[in-house]
């Protein structure tokens, strides 16, 4: 999934997109996947729901990681220092 947090983040929410748009395709997602799926779609609701402001996973996931990623990797590790 990625040495870093930031690359296991997009690792996460990128399955969790990816599940998302089969089943809103009508794609058959084995039982396995969708059980899992649902565990760490509620995990990571539950986090965000927690977070100050919080935005959607989803919204998250598509507008600001992108973001996020592209910056340096001195900046990112900073960012992470100062934002437990």
């Amino acid at each position: 999934m990625g040495k870093k947090q930031a690359d296991r983040v997009k690792t996460l929410l990128g399955r969790l997109d990816s599940m998302r748009r089969s089943k809103g395709r009508g794609y058959n997602v084995s039982e396995e996947i969708r059980h899992t799926s649902n565990i760490f779609v509620g995990c990571v609701e539950n986090t965000f729901a927690n977070l100050p402001n919080p935005p959607e996973w989803l919204s998250f996931y598509n507008n600001d990681l992108p973001l996020l990623m592209d910056f340096c990797e001195e900046v990112q590790e900073i960012s992470i220092q100062y934002h437990p």
